[in-house]
């Protein structure tokens, strides 16, 4: 597996750059969201397509990476995620999706790191829709009992294969209403361990 946390058009996230936008990820708990997609420029055949969200989560961050691997939570955490099944043996992950009637099944191989007193959870789509997709979650200690997280994923293709109100703003908000989901998990399971 190529590693997806060496995304090379991600070395700078958007909301470490602007200063404003982290100021409100950190006092109004703003969950910040980017899609975008790039068509061919000429001579070239390639679409590229780059999400990208992050937030604040009041959890550390040993809790967070724990709790993020616990793949059979996701279908109850968001209306959007209907099916997930790890395979530990291969670590691969299967993910059956629904979001604007448009759905999708993949199988992504996943990988654990943990360097730079980050952690980073690696994937790669190798079967389903969206094949070729690479991309990490990502987890940093943010101080005071708190984690940053972030997603970063990029998919080319001769063509997207998404209808374009998806592509347009529905995959932004589908992003934003799934990180809340999780942030709010996140959370309500830390008080439970906490107290």
């Amino acid at each position: 597996m190529a590693h997806a946390a060496d995304l090379s058009s991600v070395d700078v996230p958007f909301w470490k750059a602007k200063p404003e936008i982290y100021k409100k990820m950190l006092e109004e708990r703003a969950i910040v969201v980017s899609v975008t997609h790039v068509k061919p420029q000429k001579g070239e055949k390639t679409f590229r397509l780059f999400l990208k969200t992050a937030g604040i989560v009041n959890a550390q961050m040993g809790f967070c990476e724990k709790k993020i691997q616990e793949y059979d939570k996701l279908p109850s955490l968001s209306k959007y995620i209907k099916e997930t099944k790890f395979d530990a043996e291969k670590k691969e992950l299967y993910f059956y999706g629904d979001a604007y009637t448009y759905i999708a099944k993949m199988w992504m191989k996943i990988e654990p790191i943990r360097n730079d007193g980050k952690f980073k959870l690696g994937f790669e789509v190798v079967r389903g829709h969206l094949t070729g997709m690479k991309g990490k979650i990502q987890i940093e200690d943010s101080g005071r009992l708190k984690s940053e997280m972030s997603l970063f994923a990029e998919y080319d293709a001769q063509k997207l294969p998404l209808p374009p109100a998806l592509l347009d703003f529905g995959l932004e908000i589908v992003l934003k209403q799934v990180a809340q989901k999780i942030r709010v998990y996140l959370e309500s399971e830390n008080k439970k361990e906490l107290f």
